[in-house]
């Protein structure tokens, strides 16, 4: 019960400041964080851990996955906040603050996203 009522917090703080965090960052983690940009593809996916965007201008982030010539970002099947943050950028073409740890990646080598601010 109180992992639920930790997410809800963490979706109605979502909500309210345009920012979701899921997960915990170590002393060691090497975080990055890209600059403001738009959303100019996202992918949902059609099973857990398939969702993924890029933000334009954003050639590199640490040692991330490229692909086309932008940091492909990962989202994780738990964190359909992050990815609700970025479809709502995409389709009101505000822009994304992302943050990864670049030690965190999946097989291919593309970052997970940690946290994924809306800006106004």
């Amino acid at each position: 019960m109180l992992k639920r009522q930790r997410l809800v917090v963490t979706f109605i703080a979502s909500m309210v400041l345009g920012s979701v965090f899921i997960g915990e960052r170590s002393a060691s983690a090497t975080n990055y964080t890209s600059a403001a940009s738009p959303v100019v593809g996202v992918n949902v996916g059609k099973s857990p851990n398939d969702g993924y965007f890029f933000l334009s201008s954003v050639p590199s982030l640490g040692t991330c996955g490229v692909s086309s010539g932008l940091v492909m970002l990962r989202t994780k099947d738990v964190d359909k906040n992050i990815l609700s943050v970025v479809i709502s950028a995409f389709l009101s073409g505000k822009k994304v603050i992302a943050f990864v740890d670049d030690t965190i990646k999946d097989p291919q080598g593309y970052c997970y996203v940690q946290q994924a601010n809306l800006m106004p």
